[in-house]
């Protein structure tokens, strides 16, 4: 339950292949060995407890997904999803056990052993006897056991150690030779791929190394050492690292289980690392209404993979994506954040992308070798899909007209995504509903013949045939549905309707912006099969506008339409979004259902831009003391400001600028930038003032709405004379 064994069907590279970042399972994977033939890779899971949640769980289906390994050559990139099912019905057992002198052995088990019985010497006897001393854990599967030991052969029992099934070992005699060791760990080999690392490994289990150095002993390295392992790894600084010719690395203190030390030296020439980093995979999720993009590299790679400018996000047209945390450049702004264990960059934006296809340009990431590698630019796309909540969105009946007192019944529930309609979240099950007829709380199962048929990949249709029941604002209880991605809703107390109409199929507006002057998105409540504008008015204290469709699309939950207003609403638009039509609107869903709401205020999500003084006149400048000056620059709209940032610059040719500070200026629109300078300002000094496209998500200058729309970055200059 702590380890998956990865069979590959020919050869494949140690480095990739023994890189725990291209391996995927929902649990969290330690390391990554692979055997002497180069063909199969072993996962051990972290954590050394039976109690660990961080295990597989015996006889449940799971999916590893391997991305990212390359076979022999390199020629060729393994991605691939394997779906498997553990089982674990074997005990552990003793699989090896080695004298390591006179005071202390090594017990190998055959499967990884749960640390907390591991440990306990109750659990370990020789010739019989209870064991005076203490146990190592060496994580996954063997222990060391500390006690003095009389030369000759032994017998070794083991009870009670468990595996992480919990199962546990069955008591039998294992034989345990011990001989004399008077000599302290030799080197059998080194290993390096850097000049920054070196693996060595002795011909024994080592207990402990003291300082390692390179050459002179303030060279020194940090030590890297498991329980009852030959292998030491020593890493050094770039101040300290190995030259590109013969090495003499010192290892001091190399002491064995026997308590036998010594210094020991080994010569390295050291091979440089010259792979570039590559990318792996890129992937998009939500957290929070925020879009976020996990970018995985092929190997370690230094802070360049922090800087959003070496990332650029652009649309399916290959335009480039500004907002929502991204700079007029498409660059991120947000910090980004590094995962070591997985070689991940995680890129979080400032609100969600829109579903779709994008791409992601990446430049400039270098690895951390001593000579660092850098990637090739590289274009990889991506897609955003439907992160929304899933969840019942509509009720509505229909009741069958008849002559008599029995009549079929209609009801409809449409949800936010495509329903399951098998396994445990089968929306098409009569099951998962039962109705309240009345409009109280008193719920029933609904009458033995109904039924339920999936009528569009969102709605099912719930027919109670030939009833006499009287409707009288009925209610629906849903319990336990799922989506096609089996995500389950309403899995506890239920859903419960509100009072269920044949009018409730009409269509609503959850909200209405203004994303510039001359353009509203509304969010629709439902799905539409058609959007007609002339539907619809946009209406102002002094105006009515018409409106023009220039697009609109499901989300997954709702329909946004964006429409141009005929007319300009300004940069603070005050406004209402009506329904024009109100008889007959040719707006509706695939039932139907007409568009019908109350008219709606118009959020401002204008973002403030600036205005000149006058013609070819971008801002004015006015001095207030010697050398001191300041910027006064003016927007479309009264604006707040945030002080204290160093989003706001000024520079000046011919001077040098200093204490560069910023604030709301007299009018409600105006931003003062005050600054000074080592000499006074000549007539043909060229004046640069500066906003960073960061403000977008800093939000230190907006506009003066309570949705604190951030104005854009911008830079604008004008020569001294022209703007005094």
């Amino acid at each position: 339950m702590k380890q998956i064994t990865v069979a590959f069907d020919g050869e494949v590279d140690a480095e990739t292949a023994e890189n725990v970042a291209n391996y995927k399972i929902n649990r969290t994977i330690k390391s990554a060995d692979l055997s002497s033939d180069n063909k199969t890779v072993v996962l051990t899971l972290d954590g050394e407890y039976y109690t660990d949640a961080n295990k597989l769980e015996n006889q449940k289906e799971v999916k590893l997904t391997v991305s990212g390994v390359k076979n022999s050559d390199k020629s060729k990139t393994i991605t691939q999803d394997i779906t498997f099912t553990p089982v674990d019905v074997t005990t552990p057992s003793v699989k090896e056990v080695t004298g390591l002198g006179t005071k202390a052995f090594k017990v190998v088990f055959s499967e990884p052993v749960d640390r907390a019985t591991a440990i306990s010497t109750a659990n370990y006897k020789i010739d019989g006897k209870a064991i005076a001393g203490s146990v190592e854990y060496a994580y996954p599967d063997a222990v060391v056991i500390s006690t003095a030991l009389t030369t000759g052969d032994h017998k070794l029992t083991v009870s009670n150690v468990q595996d992480f099934s919990g199962l546990k070992v069955v008591p039998v005699e294992s034989d345990l030779t011990v001989s004399e060791d008077t000599e302290a760990p030799t080197v059998a080999s080194v290993k390096t791929t850097d000049l920054s690392k070196v693996v060595v490994t002795f011909n024994e289990p080592v207990k402990s190394v003291g300082t390692v150095y390179n050459g002179i002993s303030s060279k020194t390295g940090t030590v890297t050492h498991s329980t009852a392992s030959n292998e030491v790894t020593v890493t050094f600084t770039k101040d300290n690292a190995l030259s590109v010719n013969e090495n003499t690395l010192v290892f001091n203190n190399v002491t064995d289980y026997s308590g036998n030390s010594a210094t020991r030296e080994v010569k390295v020439t050291p091979t440089l690392d010259t792979t570039r980093p590559e990318v792996v995979s890129v992937t998009s999720d939500a957290d929070q209404g925020n879009t976020i993009l996990k970018v995985k590299y092929s190997k370690a790679v230094n802070d360049t993979a922090l800087k959003g400018a070496n990332y650029t996000v652009k649309d399916a047209n290959g335009k480039v994506v500004t907002g929502n945390g991204l700079d007029a450049n498409g660059h991120p702004v947000r910090t980004i954040t590094w995962n070591a264990t997985t070689n991940t960059a995680t890129i979080t934006f400032a609100g969600a992308l829109n579903q779709g296809t994008y791409t992601l340009d990446i430049t400039g990431v270098q690895d951390t070798a001593y000579v660092a590698n850098t990637i090739l630019p590289v274009s990889t796309s991506f897609t955003v899909g439907d992160s929304s909540e899933f969840k019942v969105s509509k009720f509505w009946h229909e009741v069958q007209t008849t002559t008599g007192n029995k009549h079929d019944v209609y009801f409809y529930v449409s949800f936010s995504k495509p329903v399951a309609t098998s396994g445990v979240g089968d929306a098409t099950s009569i099951a998962k509903y039962s109705i309240s007829w009345d409009g109280t709380d008193n719920f029933t199962a609904l009458p033995v013949d109904s039924y339920v048929d999936l009528v569009t990949p969102e709605t099912v249709r719930i027919t109670v045939p030939y009833t006499e029941k009287t409707l009288s604002n009925p209610k629906l209880k849903v319990s336990l549905i799922a989506d096609q991605d089996g995500n389950l809703a309403y899995d506890g107390v239920g859903y419960v309707s509100g009072p269920i109409t044949e009018n409730s199929i009409n269509v609503g507006v959850d909200k209405v912006e203004a994303t510039a002057k001359d353009t509203i998105k509304v969010t629709f409540d439902d799905k539409l099969t058609s959007v007609d504008p002339s539907d619809f008015r946009v209406t102002t204290t002094d105006a009515t506008y018409n409106v023009n469709l220039d697009s609109y699309s499901y989300d997954g939950s709702n329909t946004i339409a964006t429409f141009t207003v005929v007319g300009d609403l300004g940069a603070a638009p005050v406004a209402k979004f009506i329904l024009n039509n109100t008889t007959s609107p040719s707006t509706q869903n695939a039932f139907g259902g007409k568009v019908k709401f109350n008219p709606q205020t118009i959020t401002d999500k204008v973002a403030p831009e600036t205005v000149d003084v006058a013609t070819n006149v971008p801002f004015k400048v006015t001095s207030s003391a010697a050398n001191t000056y300041k910027v006064h620059v003016y927007f479309n709209e009264g604006i707040s400001v945030v002080e204290g940032t160093n989003l706001v610059d000024v520079t000046a040719t011919g001077v040098d600028v200093s204490d560069v500070s910023y604030d709301q200026g007299a009018a409600s629109n105006e931003l003062v930038i005050t600054f000074t300078t080592n000499a006074s300002l000549d007539y043909d000094s060229v004046i640069t003032v500066s906003l960073a496209a960061a403000n977008t998500s800093a939000k230190a200058i907006t506009d003066a709405s309570t949705n604190k729309n951030a104005a854009a970055g911008f830079t604008k200059a004008a020569l001294y004379s022209a703007v005094k």
